[in-house]
């Protein structure tokens, strides 16, 4: 443990944050004698606290049997003193498999009174993160120093099986009295299974949970991934270039950023900006900042080994001592000087842009029969520029606008060129396939070149802050993108939505509303599903905070149940009392009302979401809806008037192509399931929705070739491209073919059941095999139908297959 005079940084322990953690904290130590002076265990003096957080405090303390000074990481009574007590005999014995000058050593974990004390060394000095504060740079022999001391110590964790997982200049602790640098706080590290048992493993978060800082998170980190050795080499490297350059190789803001800049090899520049830097340094770095894991150095130990041409001269890092006031003086002066001089320069590298509001001008450069673009992308822009700088908002007068946003576009052969100009920025030139692909590109070049804050929450969003239940604004702003995400996608990256979930979790564990959302999100009637509501409940049942997301998570659990009628009653008043919650409507419609056969009520809620949210999936929820309340005349002027509101759409345009087909309007289908392409992309569901239209239009020859392309992708999209060759060869009566095909659609699609279409795979077969005469195979898909139902916690389906199959045998 690290002394670092007036900071916090090396306290594994949060900071507290409300006063009354803070005297709650402070009653506990009195009670249990906790202070300066004390004698504790018969064996530790304590002599100062050096930090202090909402689950403990940290001693300085004398061990009286090995006579040396240690620091004493003291757990306090708290409701959440189990899962931290877990954390912290995890990371005691985590800790105590690495011997190394170069690594923090962990001493003891005891029981003194109720209280769990970790023992570990004390170091004298600070941290990196203290000396780098105010972007300083290291200088070339302090960098060799540096890095020749981190790759040791992760060779000595790495050769026990341990992966840090969280290394940043905070956890790097600088020896004042020798200058050497060491590796401390393990509370997130794991043991690799190769060296412990993964039975043995114990992992107090939830899995997918991004677990780190991810600032200094390697790519494969930010995915969701489980960390390996290479996750600490890429964390070093980044770490180092910080200490050479003053400032962080990418620029990302959120992690879905920093993971797009960290899946590209990055341009280091460090021949320019540091010629003092050895080569074999450069040259590790880059090595070690390879995206793709196969290529990156291995282990702790490649770095060492990368590095062992290079050492430093002296010892790199003592003290800096005082120097005099009238020395200070100049210097300052002289630094004041020179900014003043590059001031200009300085100026232009990064746009310093208050943003609050935007707004948008989308020009046509291309023919004019590409003029319907301009509406959409209108749309995408503006929606797209929320997502990436969250709490920014759309100004509804362009007058009052902080920053305006040009958009110029034009079709080529080979997709769209398109321009993107913001107030402050240099304009940025992009070409794509399509045009959502294209305004990702370049919003994705120009936003590093803002200097943007998050601007405080207005009145409105603290009241819907208020309304929901919610007190980190990160959390709910990232919340409601999520939202945003969930409803407007046809399809959902569940894995991945799970995921960025549960890193909101991390701000706000207990937020109901965001604990519905991953139950939700995972499925009810799925185990993964019926755990996750376990948390939840745990997690919620000791608080007041957001009552409405309690509600909801009791009325997951009736439904769960099969009590629909009890889940219904706890829902109706919460959503006529609050009906723009989004989230609440569609439990409400989807989970209860449509379950229970309420067509009509769930008719009323999707409209209300629908009215409110346009620019949302609700309006393919209504039609659909619609069409099951016998109110299917209604549904061609709903998404006329969707698409009107709503252009970007792709649900609207979705339900448009379906539309079309139902009329007969086959080309127009095909038209407008072509355009679906060209604005979002050639993503595998519009590639199948492309393929179905072109079969129904009998354009068989384009649709066997859209689908032996799909075969040349992965299980999912195989399985779909199988499915719909065998469409095509049922069209042409070709019914054996079309059997092979559609078996071949099941095999692909096992692994993948809710991304693959194979219900629609076994419903086909089924279907051929009755019309062939082979009652036989007929009867083994039904079976595998049901099979397949059942472990979706489809019940009710699986229940009605099997009345059929007992009905046709």
């Amino acid at each position: 443990m690290i002394r670092d005079p007036g900071a916090r940084d090396g306290i594994a322990f949060e900071p507290t944050r409300e006063d009354d953690e803070s005297s709650a904290s402070s009653d506990w130590q009195a009670e249990a004698g906790w202070k300066p002076g004390a004698v504790v265990g018969e064996r530790y003096e304590l002599l100062e606290q050096v930090g202090s957080g909402a689950f403990g405090v940290v001693f300085r303390a004398r061990d009286r049997i090995a006579d040396e000074i240690v620091a004493l990481k003291i757990l306090s009574r708290t409701p959440a003193s189990d899962e931290i007590a877990t954390r912290l005999r995890r990371e005691v014995q985590i800790a105590r498999r690495i011997t190394h000058p170069c690594v923090v050593r962990t001493h003891d974990l005891v029981q003194i009174g109720n209280s769990l004390v970790a023992s570990m060394e004390y170091v004298e000095g600070e941290t990196l993160a203290r000396r780098l504060a105010g972007g300083r740079r290291l200088t070339a022999n302090e960098i060799t120093q540096l890095a020749t001391d981190l790759a040791r110590g992760l060779a000595a964790a790495h050769r026990v099986g341990v992966i840090h997982r969280d290394l940043k200049p905070a956890n790097i602790f600088l020896r004042s009295e020798t200058g050497r640098a060491v590796i401390g706080d393990f509370g997130i590290a794991r043991v690799q299974p190769a060296a412990e048992a993964p039975s043995r493993e114990s992992t107090p978060t939830l899995d997918g949970v991004l677990i780190g800082t991810p600032e200094y998170m390697a790519p494969e980190q930010l995915l969701g991934e489980r960390a390996g050795p290479g996750a600490d080499v890429y964390a070093f490297a980044l770490l180092i270039y910080e200490a050479a350059t003053g400032k962080r190789l990418h620029s990302g803001r959120t992690p879905a950023q920093l993971a797009v800049e960290r899946g590209q090899v990055p341009e280091l520049r460090l021949a320019s900006e540091r010629p003092d830097l050895p080569i074999a340094i450069v040259e590790t770095l880059r090595r070690c900042l390879e995206p793709d894991l196969e290529q990156r150095l291995r282990d702790g130990a490649a770095i060492r080994a990368a590095l062992a041409e290079v050492a430093p001269v002296t010892a790199a890092f003592p003290l800096q001592p005082r120097r005099r006031r009238r020395l200070l003086a100049v210097g300052l002066i002289a630094i004041a000087s020179v900014a003043a001089v590059l001031g200009f320069a300085l100026s232009r590298s990064t746009a310093r842009v208050d943003m609050r509001s935007f707004v948008v001008e989308v020009e046509n450069r291309g023919a004019s029969e590409d003029a319907w673009i301009q509406k959409p992308l209108d749309h995408m822009t503006a929606k797209r520029l929320q997502h990436t700088f969250l709490g920014v908002r759309r100004a509804s007068d362009p007058k009052h606008a902080d920053v305006r946003v040009r958009v110029r576009y034009r079709r080529t052969t080979d997709g769209i060129e398109l321009e993107l100009a913001m107030t402050g920025v240099e304009p940025t030139k992009v070409a794509d396939a399509s045009v959502a692909g294209a305004l990702d590109k370049a919003i994705g070049k120009i936003s590093p070149k803002l200097h943007y804050r998050p601007p405080e929450p207005d009145a409105d969003e603290r009241v819907d802050m208020q309304r929901l239940g919610v007190r980190s604004v990160e959390a709910y702003r990232r919340y409601q993108a999520q939202v945003d995400d969930a409803f407007s996608a046809v399809l959902i990256d569940a894995e991945t939505q799970l995921r960025q979930l549960r890193a909101i979790l991390v701000l706000e564990p207990h937020w109901a509303h965001l604990h519905v959302k991953l139950v939700d999100a995972a499925g009810i009637g799925t185990r993964q599903g019926r755990e996750l509501l376990a948390s939840a409940t745990r997690a919620t049942q000791h608080t007041d905070q957001d009552p409405v997301g309690r509600q909801m998570l009791a009325a997951i659990e009736h439904v769960s149940q099969g009590r629909l009628d009890d889940a219904a009653t706890l829902l109706v008043p919460a959503f006529r009392s609050q009906p723009q919650d989004v989230e609440l409507g569609w439990i409400l419609a989807r989970r209860v009302l449509y379950q229970a056969g309420r067509s009509q009520d769930a008719i009323a809620v999707y409209q209300r979401l629908h009215e409110q949210r346009p620019d949302l999936q609700f309006g393919g929820n209504l039609v659909d809806e619609l069409r099951r309340g016998g109110r299917g005349r209604e549904v061609a002027s709903v998404v006329e008037a969707w698409l009107a509101k709503a252009p970007e759409s792709e649900d609207a345009r979705a339900v448009q192509v379906k539309l079309d087909v139902e009329h007969g309007r086959l080309d127009l289908a095909v038209q407008h399931a072509r355009e679906q392409i060209f604005l979002h992309g050639d993503a595998p569901h519009r590639l199948y929705t492309l393929c179905d239209v072109l079969i129904a239009a009998g354009k068989r020859d384009e649709a066997s070739q859209l689908a032996q392309r799909m075969l040349l992708g992965s299980g999912p999209i195989r399985s779909r491209g199988w499915a719909r060759l065998g469409a095509i060869a049922a069209q042409e009566g070709r019914f054996s073919a079309a059997i092979d095909a559609y078996e071949s659609a099941v095999a692909e699609g096992q692994q993948f059941p809710a991304q693959s279409g194979i219900r629609r795979a076994y419903e086909s077969a089924r279907w051929l095999f009755v019309l062939t005469g082979q009652p036989e195979g007929a009867d083994r898909f039904d079976r595998e139908l049901a099979e397949y139902y059942r472990n979706g916690g489809l019940t009710w389906l699986a229940a009605t297959v099997e009345f059929d199959r007992r009905l046709l045998n």
